[in-house]
C-alpha cells in the first residue's frame, strides 16, 4: 500500500515479505539492518520517503 502527501511517500511493507527478501539477499543499508531483528508475524513496517527539492 502506498500513500503520497506533498513531498513524502509512505509505503507499508509486510514483515514476512521483508524477511523473505532478506533471506534472498535482496536488501541493503538501513532496511537490511531493521529486517535482521524482525519476526515474520510482526506488525507491518511503514517506510517514509522524502523527495529531494
Amino acid at each position: 500500500m502506498i500513500f503520497t502527501r506533498r513531498d513524502y511517500v509512505y509505503r507499508q511493507m509486510q514483515a514476512f515479505r521483508l524477511k523473505q527478501d532478506y533471506e534472498k539477499g535482496k536488501l541493503k543499508g538501513k532496511l537490511k539492518k531493521i529486517t535482521e531483528n524482525l519476526n515474520e508475524d510482526d506488525n507491518p513496517i511503514i517506510m517514509i520517503l522524502k523527495f529531494k527539492e
